[in-house]
């Protein structure tokens, strides 16, 4: 209750039992009809006053509250604006640096994530996994640049996230229907309900699409003595693909095929520190990253890479391990050869009666979203298992997972020689570069 209600309450309570101590004295009351009459009075005062202030106090309230409102709406499209302004000035330059994506995120983390409800941020959460996923493929499609590929996507992107901002400053604006937007990008009932929001694996999902863009002083260091005015974009993107090639020319030859692989978020590295030795991957209405991986042989190498330019682990491969997901969400599960099965002993089975067992390979828990198709896992054994990382020789492979020229796998064996501490591990490394 608020507290001039009480003082008032108070207040008229002491007058009551005034008056009624007095009423005794019948000299002043000379009877029981004025009596009444006093505390009918008293009574009615009290009323008014509690009344009153109860309406001012209401009152008071719902400006404050209007104000608030006010003020919080303003604040949001103050930060919508600067997000937007920010994400559509990446386009300006006409080259989307590696730097850029993460002023993006740095704009995101610091200012707007305060202003977005979940919904929201399951839209974003979608958007940025399908500018990933597409970015990926973008790589291997070569109907267009691969700089052109990229601002293409970039933009569709960005369309989505705009739209998703504004439909929430103005839902009258998209056919008089609020949640029309998010049906759009969640067509599924409660799909947007169910999509998992981790903004841990968001912030990390920007260094992942941050791998596919360039650094300026990189591209600059990479194409020593030529003149910055004499440097288009697309010698600079052609220059950056052909350099690993021409590198690798003049350095020895691996007999094994060596592969890269980036990992997701660092639940990898987690799950390696516990001998879990799986390096897994998600795949959403897509398949040609599970293709690779069921192409892996027995004894190749693969690098684990675990973005800003760096490599945990060198690791030879036993085998692979692939979940698939249907849309009633029953999993099948399929092994290489010498692979066991450790989570669906049949055919199929629902995912509510393994989760336990899958979300020990599927650490990721790709099996909770209901978006995703597959789960890939490489099971490997580790050669050299760093996790703070070594530097990569000079380039950067931008696919989730691809295969390496000889040369540069050669180049990493080195960068692992000179960085393991083990002695057996690094007598190991040295054999396969004998």
């Amino acid at each position: 209750m608020d507290k001039n209600i009480v003082r008032i309450i108070v207040y008229l309570g002491i007058i009551i039992i005034f008056v009624g101590a007095i009423a005794i004295f019948p000299e002043i009351f000379s009877s029981h009809e004025l009596l009444f009459q006093v505390i009918a009075v008293v009574l009615s005062v009290l009323f008014t006053a509690v009344v009153t202030n109860t309406l001012l106090t209401a009152q008071s309230k719902a400006e404050e509250s209007k104000e608030k409102s006010i003020k919080n709406h303003e604040s949001r499209i103050k930060a919508y604006s600067r997000f937007t302004k920010k994400m559509w000035g990446v386009l300006d330059d006409e080259m989307i640096t590696e730097d850029e994506i993460f002023g993006l995120r740095a704009e995101l983390f610091d200012n707007l994530i305060f202003h977005l409800d979940r919904k929201q941020l399951a839209v974003f959460t979608k958007a940025m996994g399908q500018l990933y996923d597409s970015l990926s493929v973008a790589e291997s499609n070569g109907s267009k640049t691969k700089q052109e590929a990229q601002r293409d996507l970039y933009i569709q992107f960005s369309t989505t996230v705009a739209d998703c901002l504004k439909n929430s400053v103005n839902p009258e604006e998209n056919d008089g229907k609020p949640k029309s937007f998010i049906k759009r990008i969640f067509p599924k009932k409660k799909q947007v309900e169910n999509t998992p929001v981790d903004t841990k694996k968001l912030w990390l999902s920007f260094s992942n699409i941050a791998s596919f863009f360039p650094n300026k002083q990189e591209n600059e260091e990479i194409l020593p003595g030529i003149e910055d005015n004499t440097i288009t974009h697309e010698t600079v993107a052609s220059s950056i693909e052909e350099i690993a090639p021409l590198q690798q020319e003049e350095t020895e030859k691996l007999q094994l095929q060596s592969w890269h692989f980036s990992m997701w978020d660092f639940d990898q590295l987690d799950n390696l520190d516990k001998g879990i030795n799986e390096l897994s991957l998600i795949e959403y209405g897509e398949n040609w990253r599970t293709d690779l991986v069921k192409q892996i042989k027995k004894g190749d190498l693969v690098f684990l890479f675990k973005g800003s330019k760096q490599y945990a682990g060198v690791f030879r491969a036993l085998g692979w391990r692939v979940f698939e997901y249907d849309e009633q969400r029953n999993v099948r599960e399929l092994v290489s050869e010498g692979i066991e099965k450790a989570v669906v002993p049949g055919e199929t089975a629902p995912i509510s009666t393994v989760a336990d067992k899958l979300q020990i390979h599927d650490f990721y828990k790709s099996f909770l979203d209901p978006n995703s198709s597959f789960c890939a896992n490489v099971v490997v054994e580790p050669i050299s298992y760093i996790r703070q990382g070594v530097p990569n020789p000079n380039t950067t492979y931008r696919k989730t997972i691809s295969r390496y020229y000889e040369g540069y796998a050669v180049n990493l064996l080195k960068i692992f020689a000179e960085n393991e501490t083990d002695k057996t591990k690094k007598e190991e490394i040295l054999k396969l570069l004998a």
